[in-house]
C-alpha cells in the first residue's frame, strides 16, 4: 500500500474508493508540485490505494514526461449466488422445495 485514503460522497464516507477518485489521486500523486506529489514519494509507475473496502491498484503511463492515460485494476465480489435447473432436473428440484 503505497496511501491510504477516505472518501466522501453525498456528505458520508464511501464505504470503497470511487473509479474518479482513485484517478484524481493517482494523477495527484504523479504530477509535479502538487500537495500530495510532495508527501510521497513513488518509484513506480503502479499506486497501490488503500480504501475501507480494500486495495484499488492504478497505474500511470506516461509519453514525453507527462501523464497519458491511467489504469484502474478493480476486483470483483460475489453479490449474488443462485441455482439454475433444467429440465433434466426438475424432478430433484420439486424435491428440494419439500424438504
Amino acid at each position: 500500500m503505497d496511501l491510504a485514503i477516505r472518501m466522501m460522497s453525498m456528505q458520508k464516507p464511501h464505504q470503497a474508493l470511487a473509479i474518479t477518485g482513485a484517478i484524481c489521486t493517482t494523477a495527484a500523486a504523479f504530477l509535479p508540485d502538487t500537495v500530495l506529489s510532495e508527501l510521497i514519494d513513488i518509484k513506480r509507475e503502479v499506486l497501490r490505494l488503500a480504501h475501507p473496502g480494500g486495495i484499488i491498484e492504478t497505474k500511470a503511463e506516461f509519453v514525453a514526461g507527462h501523464i497519458s492515460a491511467i489504469k484502474v485494476v478493480r476486483t470483483a465480489r460475489m453479490i449474488l449466488e443462485g441455482y439454475v435447473y433444467t429440465k433434466s432436473h426438475y424432478a430433484l428440484a420439486a424435491q428440494s422445495q419439500l424438504a
